[in-house]
């Protein structure tokens, strides 16, 4: 697969699209809360009449956080250090490389759960730079040569985007909308997200103290 597929408007739609979901506030209704630096996080999330899966969006002041550390984790050296915050992640790469803002993953991980099968998931990460350093990532899962589906994983399906903001009085705001079909009943997929999230949110926070890894 070419890059020729993901022309510039296509990659455009997208990132419009999904800031436009994270600043809709008649969309989401609070769905759980929890703590981290000192700072509340609060997890919403958003019940589609037409999709069976929910939408998440968590909402996280990491007043401790820099841009430049949140430039590297989760953009520069994202398949690199995803191991640092995810403890099912099993093994990544890039499968191509699009432009200097766009790159098409291939993630694998673990079973989350005793009798389930392995996952892997494969998406392009698309990236716009917003005022004040601000910065919009969205995934779109994809087929890709790269990445072909195997007996070893149930392949998911993602939808997501981060953004990254700064914070007056210092530090970042991290906001993440999802929504993943990770191939298991909606009863096991919907309502144990909120947690999962809340959980993935605090280790991407102390990742972010971590050493960074590639150039800025």
């Amino acid at each position: 697969m070419s890059g020729e597929r993901f022309d510039q408007a296509t990659l455009d739609g997208w990132l419009d699209e999904d800031l436009a979901r994270i600043n809709d506030e008649s969309l989401w209704k609070e769905h759980k809360k929890g703590k981290g630096d000192g700072e509340e996080v609060v997890v919403f999330v958003h019940k589609p009449k037409d999709d069976s899966f929910w939408w998440f969006k968590v909402v996280a002041p990491m007043p401790s956080a820099t841009l430049a550390q949140a430039n590297d984790l989760f953009d520069v050296s994202f398949a690199e250090r995803k191991k640092e915050w995810n403890d099912l992640y099993k093994g990544g790469k890039v499968v191509e490389k699009v432009n200097d803002k766009t790159e098409v993953c291939h993630f694998q991980y673990d079973p989350a759960m005793m009798l389930m099968s392995a996952r892997d998931v494969c998406y392009v990460k698309t990236r716009r730079d917003l005022d004040n350093g601000a910065f919009l990532l969205s995934y779109r899962s994809v087929e890709h040569e790269g990445a072909p589906v195997t007996k070893d994983f149930v392949r998911m399906e993602l939808q997501g985007a981060n953004l990254i903001q700064p914070r007056p009085e210092g530090g970042i705001l991290y906001t993440y909308i999802q929504h993943l079909d990770s191939k298991v009943p909606t009863l096991v997929a919907n309502k144990p997200l909120g947690g999962v999230m809340l959980k993935e949110t605090e280790a991407r926070r102390k990742a972010l103290s971590n050493p960074i890894v590639g150039s800025q």
